[in-house]
């Protein structure tokens, strides 16, 4: 069995206003079940990386209840964008956004060349 060196989370990042009520802690539960999904498995993650956290509220309302969380992980040293489950890349419309991405082969390019916006 090889080892792995466990790299946990270094940085969420969010635009969400952590200052509305349930907020805050709403980000911290993700944040804990990203680390745990990450202990539990056994990743072994890039050296520099960050999980960018989106919360949206579902269709349904506008209560603490319909938050969803949306997340990417944006690996620093080789600009690769990625996810730490399967994921499939063609519910991501935003993709065609950004130049350069023609098909979901592309997904895993470097994002340096074109700065992506994601929502």
């Amino acid at each position: 069995m090889s080892s792995l060196t466990i790299q946990f989370l270094q940085r969420a990042l969010t635009d969400v206003n952590l200052f509305a009520p349930g907020l805050l802690k709403r980000v911290n539960d993700d944040v804990d079940i990203i680390h745990n999904h990450i202990s539990k498995y056994r990743l072994d993650l890039p050296r520099s990386y960050d999980v960018v956290l989106d919360l949206t509220y579902s269709d349904s309302g506008r209560d603490e209840k319909d938050i969803v969380t949306r997340y990417y992980c944006a690996d620093h040293d080789t600009g690769v964008i990625f996810y730490l489950h399967d994921f499939n890349a063609s519910k991501l419309d935003v993709w065609n956004e950004i130049a350069g991405i023609y098909s979901v082969q592309h997904i895993g390019k470097s994002y340096h060349s074109s700065t992506p916006t994601l929502w």
